[in-house]
């Protein structure tokens, strides 16, 4: 296992309530510069973010010698922390199973509640 310095980072902006964390193992600047070049030509989750313009990025959490394994794992429960926010289609470091378990939860819950859950979607893009 390789193990490296890395980061779990914050951005938001003003212009909006919603959030992206993320990690990475390279400075702040540029694993936010990374990202916005990349969503220039990508559909990312963080595009809100960039759209809205004036974003602000911080560094949540530094860790020395650990595996990009444990980093994700680690960044998975601050994401969880902040799930009403958080922009983030996927939480980082969640297993398979608990991502399955998850679904199926979520699919029963659709399914009990179906005629409400399409009535809001269809207000909502009214």
């Amino acid at each position: 296992m390789n193990y490296r310095e890395g980061i779990i980072f914050k951005i938001s902006s003003p212009n909006t309530e919603k959030i992206y964390i993320g990690c990475s193992s390279l400075p702040l600047k540029r694993a936010v510069s990374g990202l916005r070049a990349s969503a220039k030509f990508r559909k990312l989750s963080c595009n809100i973010l960039f759209q809205a313009g004036d974003i602000k990025s911080e560094v949540l959490a530094k860790f020395r010698d650990i595996t990009v394994l444990e980093m994700r794992k680690k960044l998975g429960i601050i994401q969880a922390q902040h799930l009403d926010k958080c922009v983030n289609t996927n939480r980082a470091g969640r297993p398979n199973a608990d991502r399955y378990r998850e679904t199926k939860m979520q699919l029963k819950m659709y399914r009990e509640n179906k005629d409400a859950c399409n009535r809001r979607h269809t207000l909502n893009n009214m």
